[in-house]
């Protein structure tokens, strides 16, 4: 195995646990999420909060290296779609 197959592996190896560790917090984000939409439900609110997701996304790359804002922004916009999506749902049951 070459010096670059065992940097490789290793750094893989931290991708995994950070993956993992991901995995873990999108699950409790989504049961959090899952949460607010029951309420919002309840209260008949619109699950889309425009100004709520501005927000989040403001505060989230206020200290984000400029190099990273735009795919920061991308990441949430997602996350906020699979969130809103899974909010929809909870509506129809």
């Amino acid at each position: 195995m070459t010096d670059t197959d065992l940097q490789l592996q290793a750094l893989r190896k931290d991708i995994n646990a950070i993956d993992d560790e991901l995995v873990k917090l999108f699950i409790q984000r989504m049961e959090t999420a899952g949460k607010i939409g029951s309420l919002k439900k309840e209260a008949g609110l619109p699950v889309l909060n425009v100004k709520r997701e501005d927000e989040v996304k403001e505060r989230l790359t206020a200290d984000v290296p400029e190099v990273y804002k735009e795919s920061v922004k991308n990441l949430y916009d997602s996350i906020f779609s699979i969130s809103r999506d899974y909010q929809e749902s909870l509506k129809r049951k």
